[in-house]
């Protein structure tokens, strides 16, 4: 009897933590563009939010396929939109690279001003050989319509 008890706790704890990780799983952003062009090059990528902290996002993008303007404004729109969400009035690239399955992978910072140094605010894990500039979510409300 204990020890079917047991097996049943067990059982349980596992079904409420796995629910809880698929719950804030669902509470990352995730993009995707399917765009065929009928001339140049059509537009498919996807972009997820991988990570949430109190500061910044991990975000992972697959490139397929894509002109560079195109595809960098997928981008941003992404960060824009993770932005709005978390109700911050500016974002940042502060590091980028390729992953070992190819995909693009950065870490975006956002804060309530622009007026913070990069370095302090976010901590070490940026690139110090970036130009750190923070993007205003205002500015490219223009672009999206939310304005």
């Amino acid at each position: 009897m204990i020890n079917y008890i047991s097996r049943s706790f067990l059982i349980v704890t596992i079904f409420v933590l796995v629910s809880i990780h698929v719950s804030q799983a669902a509470d990352l952003y995730h993009a995707e563009v399917n765009i065929r062009a009928k001339e140049g090059k059509d537009l498919i990528m996807t972009l997820d939010e991988v990570e949430r902290r109190e500061k910044f996002s991990i975000i992972k993008v697959k490139y397929i396929s894509g002109a560079s303007v195109p595809s960098s404004m997928f981008v941003v729109k992404g960060c824009y939109e993770i932005a709005r969400i978390r109700g911050m009035k500016y974002f940042i690239n502060l590091r980028e690279w390729t992953d070992e399955e190819g995909y693009w992978v950065y870490k975006i910072g956002f804060s309530e001003t622009n007026r913070v140094d990069p370095k302090v605010f976010f901590g070490d894990d940026i690139d110090d050989s970036k130009d750190l500039e923070f993007l205003s979510v205002e500015d490219y409300d223009v672009f999206w319509g939310n304005k």
